[in-house]
């Protein structure tokens, strides 16, 4: 039995980007709670190319948990050569 007393055949599986506890493909609405910023702004950058890792299935938009990440890491240390005023 599973966690919970359910059959193991009926769990769940969410893949998961290792070490990071975050889904490996995000929904929109998903990166826009990780960014912090509104659902339509999201979909604004989605849309126009500025958030790496997007797939579209069908009518569907997925995006790349780690290729996000990478991309947030990048920008974080080009932040820090910066010089403060």
């Amino acid at each position: 039995l599973a966690p919970g007393g359910r059959p193991a055949s009926s769990v769940a599986v969410s893949p998961r980007s290792p070490g990071r506890g975050f889904p490996a493909v995000l929904k929109v609405e998903e990166l826009a709670g990780l960014l912090r910023i509104s659902r339509a702004s999201a979909y604004r950058l989605v849309r126009e190319g500025d958030i790496p890792g997007v797939r579209r299935l069908g009518r569907s938009v997925r995006i790349s948990t780690d290729a996000v990440l990478q991309w947030l890491d990048q920008g974080r240390d080009s932040l820090e050569g910066e010089t403060k005023l």
